[in-house]
């Protein structure tokens, strides 16, 4: 399912379904699981040029918020994201995604 929704790029339904499934660990190993996720966080972004309408505020912020849902949160270049988000003058969602790398 995650392979089809990535492929119709489905992302709405491909977020509730990842947030869904995230509690069942053992469908962590599922190949799909990681590129998926990632795909989700960073989808917003590949549409977004400042300035912002509010649609592509909306969604940069689902992006933020599932950042802290994320299973695979270790595995994201989280400055990376965070340089995205400066870049669209989205500081404080920039400052929020370098909070949560690990020290």
């Amino acid at each position: 399912i995650l392979q089809k929704l990535l492929g119709f790029n489905m992302m709405c339904y491909l977020r509730k379904v990842l947030v869904a499934i995230t509690s069942i660990y053992t469908l962590w190993q599922i190949p799909n699981f990681t590129t998926a996720w990632r795909s989700v966080i960073l989808s917003p972004f590949i549409s977004a040029s400042c300035p912002l309408s509010s649609k592509q505020i909306e969604s940069l912020h689902e992006s933020f918020v599932l950042l802290f849902k994320c299973p695979i949160q270790a595995d994201l270049d989280l400055i990376g994201i965070a340089k995205r988000y400066a870049q669209l003058s989205l500081f404080s969602f920039a400052l929020g995604s370098l909070f949560l790398i690990p020290f």
